[in-house]
């Protein structure tokens, strides 16, 4: 039986496959990890096309240096510029080698700069967020006070260089920030610390914290929108909706045999954690192998209209919101696993 923790009352399914009109952000970046034929590993960023998948650049990893590894996550996440995007790149050797870079890309999706960003350069988080207007970064706490184990999210306004840190309570960490259009609201997934060998949390899940709010407390100011056992392996990743009301997860389970794996795009109300949607459904064999697996990185565009979902690297697809209508882009990309998407 596969394991769901869905409101089935009201979903749809959108099964129908069609063309989409275009995006006004053309080209989405991702990072990818992998190997090749000859089972050689490689890191790169990729600039796709958002209307055929196909790539239009390919930026190989830094010397003494990578684009993404399987134990540091490297962020890209795009601005209100659709032309530019921010890339962390991140180096097992120290922290000096770890740079956030601007990426800019041409109106044909070729590179037109990557250079690093001077005013953060002492920066090195693992995980960051700009906000759609530019003007401000969400960053876990851990990363800028390491010795510092409280939970916590430090707000970075890049204009003036002011910061606001909000904190819980208790040790743990956040991550896979997501932000509303208006910059008012900010979904992260929150990690409690356990105590002790059954110290299992039920505070562990995806939350929004409310930005609007002068407080410094990062719980009171938050509201819990699902718990970490969402589905079997959790959500595999999520995205903020444009007005900060909904989210879209991906969740996989596998069924009785553990061999065949069903992927659910699913929406879910912010306020309420109900699913009302099923936006796409997938089924196939399940392998860590061959990249079908449970993960796949979600990602909107600038208008907040159109979903763009990874299928572990291998397919990509667009879902457009408004309608439920789901394409798959033609291009299928089977070079190993996306670890971010930024549109």
């Amino acid at each position: 039986m596969l394991k769901y923790y869905l409101d089935l009352g009201d979903v749809e399914i959108g099964a129908v496959l069609t063309a989409v009109p275009a995006s006004p952000a053309p080209y989405f970046v991702t990072t990818l990890i992998g190997g090749d034929t000859s089972d050689q590993p490689y890191r790169e960023l990729t600039v796709r096309n958002a209307l055929t998948g196909a790539a239009t650049a390919v930026v190989p990893s830094l010397k003494d240096a990578h684009w993404s590894t399987v134990s540091t996550v490297s962020t890209v996440s795009a601005g209100s510029d659709p032309w530019t995007f921010l890339v962390m790149s991140s180096s097992a050797w120290g922290s000096d080698l770890d740079r956030i870079y601007r990426l800019t890309t041409n109106q044909d999706g070729t590179v037109r700069s990557l250079n690093p960003v001077e005013s953060l350069r002492n920066l090195h988080p693992n995980d960051f967020a700009l906000s759609p207007d530019g003007d401000s970064l969400a960053i876990d706490t851990s990363y800028t006070d390491p010795d510092n184990l409280t939970a916590g999210i430090t707000i970075m306004n890049l204009r003036d260089g002011r910061t606001r840190i909000l904190q819980a309570d208790q040790a743990g960490r956040t991550d896979s920030f997501s932000w509303s259009a208006d910059g008012r609201h900010l979904a992260y997934r929150l990690t409690v610390i356990p105590h002790g060998p059954d110290a299992g949390s039920r505070e562990d899940g995806i939350w929004v914290l409310d930005l609007g709010r002068a407080g410094f407390d990062l719980l009171a100011d938050s509201h819990q929108v699902t718990t970490a056992d969402l589905s079997e392996f959790g959500p595999a990743d999520w995205t903020l909706s444009a007005d900060g009301r909904r989210l879209y997860c991906i969740l996989g389970a596998l069924d009785g045999s553990h061999s065949v794996l069903t992927k659910r795009v699913v929406e879910i109300e912010a306020a309420t954690g109900r699913q009302p949607r099923v936006l796409r459904e997938l089924h196939h064999r399940f392998s860590m192998v061959t990249g079908w697996s449970s993960d796949g990185p979600l990602t909107l565009d600038p208008s907040g209209r159109w979903l763009l979902a990874s299928d572990a690297g291998t397919d990509y697809y667009r879902i457009d919101l408004s309608s439920g209508a789901v394409s798959r882009l033609p291009t299928t990309v089977n070079r190993g696993h996306p670890n971010e998407l930024a549109w």
